[in-house]
């Protein structure tokens, strides 16, 4: 059992944390020539934005659904639309039973995205920042079960490692081919490959839960690539796009840029059937993704993201699987689901979060690939997690797009 005491300031919560991620999409119609002067019906910013709905724009090239919320500061400057985002929860983090640890700790990160014409598509530059290897503990956040990359030369067990300093530095250009269809180019140094679901913090069905799934390595821990090329088309409803990209998982020197080959590779088609509903499925090839294991890691991953405004607040599910293929196979399921609704009778809105994992435990050959629930059964081959939460957001951070 998971006990917390959040404090947290949002200004647009984790659901936007990665908005305007490359995913322009092109416009009803042929977009305008880039030398042409917006029409006064027509805000400047608008020439920008209609290559680049808020909504779908999720982590990397990844889409979520078109009505989820968005909130932001946005800010028109010349040709150039600014966006900048943050999320900051700070508290404590009690984890029980033997191997639980209790400590103080933050998870955060800021963003800002800035967006423009160039000839005839769009250009956008995002950048994205974490204080977490200074407001996590030495070892990483308490995490019962969780597993992944190393500390100190041994692999994390029931903690979950802090983000790097430089989360994401990248650049991504858009060109409109037709009406209904677009190409695009992504590069990030860091950045996201096309492989995975849209990542945790920036998902609105996770967006009360800043911790990092227990099938967060199974799904989409390849969020931090230091070294990612993606290109791809989108047709209407449908994105297929694949990437070239480092698949070494970043080391212990969380502050530093890495280099590795750009030898891992991956494939992503996603469908968006309406403004509610994502889906995804990926595949790709990790070339020694674990610094203390060498060995390749073929990952197969499918999601599906539904959102639903109301009135008053929204509703945003997840349902995601991940597959690891190596010699230690282990499946990772996650369902995770908050309800974000104001009070009747004061300024505030609540949100009840749930997430349920299923994680199926298989021992490497180390005997520490994933960790069982307690080392007197060691023999389990399954393990199960549930955590709730409560938090309160003032009524003025409003989605943007609202």
């Amino acid at each position: 059992m998971t006990v917390a005491l959040i404090v947290a300031a949002t200004n647009q919560t984790v659901f936007a944390q990665h908005e305007g991620h490359t995913m322009p999409m092109p416009p009803a119609k042929p977009a305008a020539s880039p030398t042409t002067s917006p029409s006064p019906e027509m805000p400047a910013e608008e020439t920008v934005m209609d290559l680049m709905p808020k909504g779908r724009m999720g982590s990397g090239t990844s889409w979520q659904p078109d009505s989820s919320p968005m909130f932001m500061v946005h800010k028109q400057s010349g040709e150039w639309l600014l966006m900048f985002h943050y999320n900051f929860v700070a508290g404590v983090n009690s984890q029980g039973g033997p191997r639980g640890v209790t400590k103080f700790e933050s998870a955060n990160w800021f963003m800002g995205s800035a967006a423009r014409r160039v000839g005839p598509g769009t250009l956008e530059l995002r950048g994205m920042v974490s204080a977490e290897p200074f407001t996590f503990p030495p070892g990483g956040s308490p995490l019962l079960f969780q597993t992944g990359e190393s500390y100190k030369g041994e692999p994390l067990i029931d903690r979950q490692h802090p983000h790097d300093l430089f989360m994401e530095l990248s650049a991504t250009y858009t060109v409109p081919v037709s009406e209904r269809a677009s190409w695009f180019v992504y590069a990030g140094y860091p950045g996201e490959p096309a492989l995975g679901p849209n990542a945790f913090m920036h998902r609105a069905s996770a967006s009360e839960n800043s911790s990092a799934p227990l099938s967060h390595h199974l799904q989409d821990s390849s969020h931090i690539s230091f070294g990612v090329f993606t290109t791809g088309f989108q047709y209407r409803w449908f994105k297929l796009e694949g990437s070239l990209f480092n698949g070494r998982e970043p080391g212990e020197n969380r502050y530093n840029f890495e280099a590795h080959p750009w030898n891992s590779r991956s494939a992503r088609l996603w469908f968006a059937p309406n403004s509610n509903w994502t889906m995804q499925v990926s595949h790709g090839l990790l070339r020694n993704p674990e610094a203390l294991e060498p060995g390749d890691v073929r990952r197969t991953t499918a999601s599906v993201s539904y959102n639903r405004k109301f009135e008053r607040g929204n509703w945003a599910s997840s349902l995601i699987w991940g597959r690891n293929h190596e010699s230690h196979d282990g499946d990772g399921v996650l369902r995770e689901q908050p309800r974000h609704q104001p009070g009747r009778h004061n300024p505030e809105e609540r949100c009840l979060s749930g997430v349920y994992h299923l994680l199926a435990f298989e021992r490497s050959r180390h005997g520490r690939r994933f960790a069982p629930p307690a080392p007197h059964r060691l023999g389990q081959r399954r393990g199960e997690s549930a955590r709730a939460r409560l938090t309160v957001r003032h009524r003025r951070l409003r989605p943007a797009h609202e």
